[in-house]
């Protein structure tokens, strides 16, 4: 399934996954606001895009996050609030204290 690409401006495009992950554009390099499941990774090379400087994540819910594994696999930094890290780096934890 193809996953619906929108250009907003020459520089910016919007990739529709479980959550609106956008893409801002400099040459062949991009960074990504919010992550979704990972499928914007499929659309780099139709945007020509050869690499991901970042991914930025503007808060902990799981559409936006879920598909963190693969940016950190590929040894891309991932950037969260700091007020948030220790949501994203201390999961279990997290969970565990939940009631």
């Amino acid at each position: 399934m193809r996953k619906q690409i929108n250009e907003i401006s020459n520089h910016l495009y919007c990739i529709e996954d479980s959550c609106n992950v956008y893409l801002v554009k400099k040459g062949n390099r991009c960074v990504c606001i919010d992550f979704g499941t990972g499928v914007v990774l499929e659309c780099l090379e139709e945007l020509g895009i050869k690499m991901v400087e970042a991914v930025l994540i503007t808060h902990h819910h799981r559409d936006q996050a879920e598909g963190l594994k693969m940016a950190e696999d590929l040894g891309i930094p991932i950037l969260v609030p700091e007020t948030e890290w220790e949501l994203f780096c201390e999961v279990s934890s997290m969970w565990q204290r939940r009631e």
